[in-house]
């Protein structure tokens, strides 16, 4: 119990500063969808297969 409470705290506060950032900083959750776009077609271009995903099918839906 003195552990979980113990990771508590910095996992919150982590939490809190990444609300912090994507609140004040409009460009990061487009910027984090570019490399995620990046990643996925870089892991195909390698040979593996990446499955559909729907946060690749709203981002597409909110594009139009």
């Amino acid at each position: 119990m003195i552990i979980y409470l113990y990771l508590c705290s910095p996992i919150v506060a982590s939490a809190i500063k990444a609300i912090d950032l994507i609140e004040n900083d409009t460009s990061l959750p487009g910027r984090v969808l570019e490399n995620a776009k990046y990643f996925r077609n870089e892991m195909q271009t390698f040979g593996f297969k990446v499955l559909n995903s729907i946060v690749f099918n709203l981002a597409k839906f909110h594009s139009i």
